[in-house]
């Protein structure tokens, strides 16, 4: 991305000085894509233009009587006309000025999992470990901080290793949670991330009568997801997401979601990773890049890739799935909604990473990270 237009001398753009009278440009940055020019700047604004007229912007010769001028001044492009008020507002939103404290808080309540991914980051111990669980007092302590929060809506996400393996203590953890919100009048989002393989009925009508969503990993069509995380648990997923959307037609439960983590054996089909979702009637397909840490910084030989490689298959991904969009299908994905978000709405998404501001996570001792791969580095001994 080119650098400040207002920070660039008349000579390094090839343009004349403006004149007083003219309107001169605010600071602002551009790239040219074939023939035409994106401008973005710091408050959120973005506008498109001929790139033969950036050389005009920049001497500033687009005038008021000029089609464009409406659409530059809007957006924050022309220095002497700026709505200050409409672009400190959204640079407000942009950067969580003002924002009511951690609205996301992940709480990991065992570090044991029976999946044998070979891709895992979490530094999962074996099922069988039950001193890697958290503790009913952890968790009591763990909500009643979370619940201190002085914002007015809080998302509390139940992580592992495999939570499912620590039952009673996530039993526990969403009627406590309830209880508290009831109490301090918060609203309240509970959600569970869960490989499905130990789930039953029971379980299943627990979590739907208290409101819990669900989220799993689905890394594509069987072949890719059994390579990744082992034979027979494609199937299996599979069989517990066509449940969850059966009880839907009975219960007003949120829909399942589910992650892709894109390792190696799934570039070369990126159509065949988005049909699968569709298949099993998911409309957000979530395409995670693969994170070198734990067992896939091990194995990154066989299962890594560069940035280059990840965009290539995002790409194409993305590519096909705004075609169907085009078609009327229901679906997206959920990265390129949070950069539409910032775009057309000026607007920050909810749940950032690593900013400490909207999100912090909490490992099974109840120590806190500003963020989930903050808790699974320090699990790999970062």
């Amino acid at each position: 991305m080119s650098p400040l237009l207002s920070r660039r001398s008349p000579a390094d753009t090839g343009c004349q000085a403006p004149a007083a009278e003219q309107s001169n440009p605010a600071p602002l940055r551009w790239r040219v894509l074939g023939r035409e020019a994106l401008l973005t700047n710091e408050c959120g604004g973005h506008a498109w233009l001929p790139a033969k007229r950036l050389r005009e912007l920049a001497a500033g010769r687009i005038g008021k009587t000029d089609s464009l001028w409406r659409e530059l001044q809007a957006a924050g492009f022309i220095r002497d006309h700026m709505d200050f008020a409409a672009l400190s507002e959204s640079w407000r939103r942009l950067n969580l000025v003002g924002w009511p404290g951690p609205n996301l808080h992940v709480m990991a309540l065992t570090s044991r999992c029976n999946g044998g991914c070979l891709y895992c980051s979490a530094g999962s111990a074996e099922p069988q470990a039950a001193d890697r669980d958290m503790t009913e007092d952890t968790a009591r302590k763990t909500l009643e901080f979370i619940f201190r929060a002085p914002g007015p809506e809080l998302t509390i996400e139940f992580q592992g290793g495999e939570p499912l393996l620590n039952w009673p203590v996530l039993q526990f953890a969403t009627l406590y949670a309830k209880q508290l919100a009831q109490a301090t009048g918060k609203r309240l989002h509970l959600s569970l991330i869960s490989n499905l393989q130990a789930m039953d009925e029971a379980k299943l009508a627990f979590l739907a009568k208290e409101g819990v969503s669900i989220c799993t990993s689905l890394d594509g069509p069987a072949a890719i997801h059994d390579r990744n995380r082992g034979k027979g648990s494609h199937a299996r997923t599979v069989s517990w997401l066509k449940r969850i959307q059966r009880l839907r037609t009975d219960a007003p439960i949120d829909p399942p979601n589910a992650v892709c983590t894109v390792t190696r054996a799934a570039l070369g089909d990126p159509k065949g990773v988005v049909d699968e979702f569709l298949r099993l009637k998911l409309e957000r397909v979530q395409l995670g890049p693969l994170d070198p840490l734990g067992r896939a910084r091990r194995a990154w030989d066989e299962l890594g890739y560069g940035p280059a490689e990840y965009l290539a298959f995002y790409e194409k991904a993305l590519d096909y799935l705004l075609q169907l969009t085009a078609r009327g299908v229901r679906v997206y994905e959920k990265g390129a909604l949070i950069f539409l978000i910032r775009v057309l709405r000026r607007e920050h998404w909810r749940f950032p990473n690593a900013d400490v501001l909207a999100r912090l996570a909490y490992d099974r001792r109840g120590d806190i990270y500003p963020c989930d791969e903050g808790r699974l580095l320090a699990d790999n001994g970062d």
